[in-house]
């Protein structure tokens, strides 16, 4: 259910991509995008880290039986959430009110309204992956990404940028409603006072990968305002919202695999299996780079194409940024498993780390690039802090578990050394690609670069859920 979930979600993001941005224009789609990535810094700043809460402590109250004991964290986390959502929710509007003062202020009231929404929503539904039901947990970005592109397309035609952050609002409304449905049986109503006592622990240990889990926000969405901030054009940020959430689309979807064997590695940390983790490591990298190469040669070779037809001649630049986040996403696969794996050792300070490495080298990158070559700058910048966050993050958390980097790196090798096929000669650019591909499966299959019996694992183990 998780991987067609997956397949669906990629063909929604794409309808998203051609319709959205072509509807709006690049003036009205940077706004957007620009009030959209914001309010998505002051979500994650008022959401406590949930996911890596949930991923590592839901298991042992599982096992331990202890339902009660789970229903009184999950009532009081809600209760934290809808204060920390509500705080949010102001502190966003005075703060856009005050920099963006050009733009619509009731469309900013919304967006602060959606915040809280969201928070609250996501309580639920991560609660939901740490009790291993990963296609449930996945199911609520799904129904969220099916109702943003209907919604958004009418809202917008309706009121303009007040109508699309209303799409919003609506969206994260249904998506909550469906989360509590889910969870009912687990999460208890919000009520007052809270047991502070009860809760000191698990947000101790949520409040470390919280901060990394700041930072890794602040990287994600703050492409769009620096792009306005340092350029001073809401097209060029348009330019890197299109290219930046084409990228995101792909990006999400396997960091979303690869997230989905959170609360397994947890289980296999506490029976003390390090070799188990040493197998799916192996298989997840294999998969991650197989998938990084394939998508680098995709856009390297049809990206003008693609951005021609679907997105119309306006946006002819972002044909340039797609290879180059391409790179970023070839890179980020290491950086994804390790990611999983911090959470489920207990390094959260390793994780902070990683997380500021990643967003001081994009933020000096930007600085430097953007005012002379406005978002190709920002998406340079995207792929070297990439590259940097899975570098450091692969080498920290292998003093906690060592697992090989050979079956990664192997894929990639053998995708330079096809890479010619892409660039050696000018023909049309699904062909080049299309050779490529076949070339590019077919050695790595006979090479055992790629193996079939993993992909088969990899398949059973969503498919049920382990």
């Amino acid at each position: 259910m998780l991987a067609v979930q997956r397949v669906v979600q990629i063909a929604a993001d794409l309808l998203y991509v051609a319709l959205i941005p072509r509807a709006m224009g690049a003036e009205g789609f940077g706004q957007f995008s620009t009030v959209q990535s914001i309010s998505m810094w002051f979500t994650m700043m008022s959401g406590l880290g949930a996911v890596s809460l949930m991923t590592r402590y839901v298991p042992e109250f599982l096992q331990g039986g202890d339902i009660a004991g789970l229903r009184k964290l999950t009532g009081s986390l809600f209760t934290l959430r809808l204060g920390t959502g509500a705080l949010g929710a102001i502190l966003y509007f005075a703060f856009v009110r005050l920099w963006l003062r050009e733009l619509d202020g009731m469309a900013i009231a919304i967006l602060a309204f959606t915040i809280t929404v969201r928070i609250a929503s996501s309580l639920p539904f991560t609660l939901l992956l740490g009790l291993n039901q990963a296609a449930r947990w996945g199911a609520g970005e799904l129904v969220r990404r099916l109702l943003m592109l209907p919604l958004t397309y009418a809202g917008f035609a309706w009121a303009g940028l007040r109508g699309a952050c209303a799409a919003l609002a609506l969206t994260e409304t249904v998506v909550l409603c469906l989360g509590l449905w889910w969870t009912h049986a687990y999460v208890a109503r919000p009520s007052l006072p809270i047991d502070r006592e009860f809760l000191k622990p698990f947000l101790k240990f949520s409040a470390v990968f919280f901060v990394g889990n700041i930072l890794i926000v602040f990287f994600n969405q703050g492409g769009a305002p620096l792009v306005r901030l340092l350029s001073g054009e809401y097209a060029e940020a348009g330019y890197y919202a299109v290219a930046f959430g084409s990228y995101q689309a792909g990006a999400f979807v396997l960091w979303n695999l690869v997230n989905g064997f959170g609360a397994l590695f947890t289980s296999f940390k506490i029976k003390g299996n390090a070799e188990a983790v040493r197998v799916w490591t192996s298989r997840l990298l294999r998969m991650l780079a197989v998938c990084g190469v394939l998508a680098s040669g995709l856009l390297y070779s049809c990206a003008d194409l693609l951005v021609t037809h679907v997105l119309g001649k306006t946006y002819a630049p972002v044909a340039v940024l797609l290879p180059v986040l391409a790179l970023a996403g070839l890179a980020s696969g290491p950086g994804s498993v390790a990611r999983i794996l911090l959470v489920s050792y207990d390094q959260g300070v390793m994780s902070i780390h990683g997380a500021a490495v990643q967003l001081v080298c994009f933020v000096a990158l930007s600085a430097l690039l953007i005012p002379r070559f406005g978002s190709l700058g920002a998406c340079v910048g995207i792929a070297v802090a990439t590259m940097v966050f899975s570098l450091y993050s692969t080498w920290r958390i292998q003093e906690a578990v060592q697992y090989p980097l050979g079956p990664w790196a192997g894929a990639v090798l053998l995708g330079v050394v096809c890479s010619p096929l892409l660039w050696a000669w000018s023909g049309f650019g699904p062909v080049r690609f299309g050779l490529f591909a076949v070339v590019y499966v077919g050695a790595a299959t006979v090479l055992g670069v790629a193996r079939l019996s993993e992909g088969r694992a990899l398949l059973r183990a969503v498919r049920s859920g382990a």
